[in-house]
């Protein structure tokens, strides 16, 4: 079998955190910006912990009105901070239950902004870098928060995602666009099991996109995602695919892009 990690925002709270838990390997936590709160961190580490699945922080912006999702005018060194912040918190409640963090991954409109500006990108890396070098970071696969990443000498998990559309570009659909969403579980893993062959994912204009993927997002609060990482999951042992856990992951991440 081929491995491969299955991130899933968490701590935002939905009522699908406990199953998904038991179905993914990196779990990306709220910090208590755009969701969350202290309490909701530590349970949701506990969780993640019994399940053998790495924890991770999930940094957004101060906008919990919007969930992270509305971009908020920052300097670098305001996010920086910002995300020092977050991590920070996140560390010590994990540290309590001895944890350790595995992984940073921006959430929302903070994701996003970081591919359109290197230097918000480039803040990120810093804060992640100056807390702790080893923890690596997720972004868009062979966008400019991996790219930096990379450059600064960090280990960045270049990021697919199962249950959105690609334009020919390699950006996501946005979601105000009605093709935004992969709807089926099954299908989802059909194009993932596609990507990790070699054969590239489809866009929404019927280019094929050759992707690296270190690990593959699927999103917490889309509809049904209990039945949907169930179908998934399912779907890409079919392939010859597993998920990889805690005690499996070390040097086994399945890379997709043939460029490598």
């Amino acid at each position: 079998m081929k491995l491969i990690d299955i991130n899933c925002d968490m701590g935002e709270g939905f009522d699908a955190d406990p199953d998904l838990l038991t179905m993914v390997s990196s779990a990306n936590i709220a910090c208590g910006y755009h969701a969350g709160d202290n309490n909701t961190m530590a349970a949701t580490i506990a969780v993640a912990a019994r399940n053998s699945v790495l924890a991770g922080a999930h940094p957004g912006l101060p906008d919990r009105e919007n969930f992270g999702r509305l971009e908020v005018a920052m300097e670098p060194i305001e996010i920086r901070n910002l995300i020092l912040a977050q991590i920070g918190a996140l560390s010590a409640i994990a540290r309590a239950q001895g944890i350790s963090l595995s992984h940073v991954k921006p959430h929302g409109a903070l994701y996003h902004m970081a591919e359109r500006d290197r230097g918000i990108a480039a803040a990120i890396v810093e804060a992640v870098r100056d807390f702790n070098a080893q923890v690596a970071i997720m972004g868009l696969s062979g966008g400019v928060l991996a790219q930096c990443a990379e450059d600064f000498g960090l280990r960045a998990m270049h990021e697919v995602f199962a249950d959105r559309a690609y334009t020919p570009l390699a950006a996501l659909v946005p979601r105000s666009d009605p093709r935004a969403l992969i709807e089926n579980g099954a299908d989802a893993a059909d194009r993932i099991a596609g990507l990790l062959a070699g054969d590239g994912i489809q866009a929404i204009d019927g280019s094929r996109l050759y992707l690296r993927a270190d690990t593959v997002c699927i999103h917490s609060d889309r509809p049904a995602v209990a039945q949907f990482t169930h179908d998934f999951t399912q779907r890409l042992a079919f392939h010859g695919i597993a998920v990889a856990r805690r005690n499996d992951i070390a040097d086994s991440l399945v890379g997709a892009s043939p460029h490598d």
